[in-house]
């Protein structure tokens, strides 16, 4: 009976000791909470946002440690480490949400001593950033023929940081006339030549795009002057013994900044003597002249683009 006794003693201690290392090779880890907010409830694009993540103890000891990684989805958008501390925040930040619904998660890793977990969807849409443009600016006050530049400056609204890509219309009263990419200043620039006399009401309006909504800035009155010209005028002698006959030839050029081809007609008069008239394209007239000094003038009479002009000249036979 003793030896039965001190047996069942001995086995019931063994089996006990088995117990105890199977418990202790593999410890249970404490359990997580994490969670995911962001900075901004209905952003848009451009704008900075910060998301964070909070990881809390929901059991077990020692200290939290790991990453966090962020999805949008299932893509991988981020990660941030977090530091030992009792529950920790780890952030991800952009400003390059595309304009669309978001659903951004946050996975913790865990450690050692702490299991990993995720937080529950965080759905956010980026919506499209409004702009707004700076009143076209004139370079150069502009008179017919005259190169002039016009320039606007699109921005996106506050709180979004980005430059708006895409082009701008430009319409004279209510015409179009010209496209402009807008350049990595913001800038849209329209450079023309051809802008009649008269007055213009230049309006220019930025399209939008994918991530921007469009604007329209206010009108810009330009005000475009004939060119003024100046005419100079040559007279060739053809000398005979009964009569002095004269050719004239004449040239009317823009005055700069002005540029382009005046037309219409010349007159020329020999004092209050009315000779003649030629165009500006034939620019030639021929005419007989009493013998002496005789003084003779041209006179451009302008077009709808360029001022008039004259200019004498003096022939002796």
């Amino acid at each position: 009976m003793k030896a039965r006794l001190i047996f069942t003693l001995v086995a019931a201690s063994t089996l006990a000791l088995a117990v105890t290392g199977s418990t202790n090779s593999q410890p249970l880890k404490g359990k997580t909470r994490t969670t995911v907010a962001s900075s901004a409830k209905r952003p848009v694009y451009g704008q900075k946002v910060t998301f964070t993540a909070t990881v809390t103890r929901r059991s077990g000891t020692g200290k939290l440690s790991g990453k966090v990684m962020f999805y949008d989805g299932v893509i991988l958008v981020g990660v941030a480490a977090l530091r030992p501390a009792e529950f920790l925040r780890a952030t991800f930040v952009t400003s390059v949400l595309a304009v669309r619904t978001h659903s951004i998660r946050a996975v913790y890793s865990g450690n050692s001593k702490f299991g990993g977990g995720a937080s529950r969807v965080l759905t956010v849409k980026c919506d499209k950033s409004t702009t707004t443009q700076d009143d076209p600016e004139l370079r150069l006050a502009s008179v017919f023929g005259q190169p002039v530049t016009l320039t606007t400056t699109v921005r996106a609204v506050k709180p979004s940081t980005a430059i708006p890509k895409g082009s701008v219309q430009f319409k004279d009263g209510g015409v179009f006339v010209a496209t402009a990419d807008v350049d990595a200043n913001a800038n849209a620039i329209y450079k023309t030549s051809t802008l009649g006399v008269g007055t213009h009401v230049i309006v220019a309006t930025y399209t939008g795009g994918t991530n921007f909504k469009s604007s329209t800035a206010s009108p810009l009155t330009v005000t475009v002057g004939k060119a003024s010209t100046t005419l100079t005028v040559v007279g060739s002698v053809n000398d005979s013994p009964a009569e002095l006959s004269v050719t004239f030839t004449v040239t009317v050029t823009p005055v700069g900044p002005g540029a382009g081809a005046p037309s219409g007609t010349i007159q020329f008069a020999n004092g209050n003597t009315y000779l003649g008239s030629t165009t500006v394209n034939q620019g030639t007239l021929t005419t007989k002249l009493p013998r002496g000094t005789q003084t003779v003038t041209a006179t451009y009479s302008g077009d709808g683009n360029f001022t008039g002009s004259s200019s004498s000249v003096k022939v002796t036979a």
